[in-house]
């Protein structure tokens, strides 16, 4: 399995969502970008978790990006990955301009 650095381009509406210990995190209305890291045992599996959790809306989240593809408001547009060994997410995420979501992701 390849193994990498993903991000995941998503639209949404303005909403409110809850993220586990984070709490209630407002997502305003637009295009978002998150970036993560594909490097763990599974690989890129992680981001088809992402994509059926999405689509089907019927799992359990396991982190804060899981609430938000939970939502009803929220939908995956593309996706792209970077196969690589070398931990790059956030190198990849300070490349991309905006307005980022304090802690949302974040470990």
């Amino acid at each position: 399995m390849d193994k990498g650095v993903y991000v995941l381009l998503i639209e949404t509406k303005a909403c409110t969502i809850k993220a586990g210990s984070l709490g209630s995190v407002f997502i305003r209305q637009g295009w978002h970008a998150y970036v993560g890291s594909a490097l763990g045992t599974g690989g890129f599996a992680r981001v088809q978790r992402h994509l059926n959790l999405n689509r089907n809306k019927d799992k359990n989240p396991r982190w804060h990006i899981d609430y938000l593809l939970l939502s009803p408001l929220c939908s995956v547009k593309n996706v792209y990955c970077i196969i690589t060994d070398k931990r790059l997410e956030c190198v990849v995420a300070a490349g991309i301009e905006g307005e980022e979501i304090p802690h949302f992701g974040s470990s």
